[in-house]
């Protein structure tokens, strides 16, 4: 599977899971924050603070609310149009679709 490091601690993805190479011991968090996203919305999270909890909220702590976390003229366009039930239709990087 999929090896990454770990600082100094090897891990890969197995059966959907990170695991310490050569071991049973669970690694670290294997999921995509897409998922986690939609795990707040379906806990009861309200989506306006499930969203900005993903976007807006990290680029401020990195200092690049300037550039992204929000969609405003003059920042970089990337964002995802989704259905009512959260399956991912189009994605747009730097405002081009992919």
């Amino acid at each position: 599977g999929y090896q990454f490091d770990l600082g100094g601690q090897m891990a890969e993805l197995r059966g959907g899971v990170a695991k310490l190479v050569g071991t049973n011991t669970i690694a670290c968090s294997a999921s995509n924050l897409w998922t986690c996203l939609c795990n707040a919305i379906s806990w009861g999270i309200p989506e306006e603070e499930a969203v900005r909890a993903a976007t807006y909220n990290p680029a401020c702590a990195l200092g690049v609310q300037n550039e992204v976390g929000s969609i405003a003229t003059g920042k970089v366009a990337d964002f995802l149009i989704c259905t009512d039930g959260y399956a991912a239709k189009r994605v747009f990087l730097a405002g081009k679709e992919i």
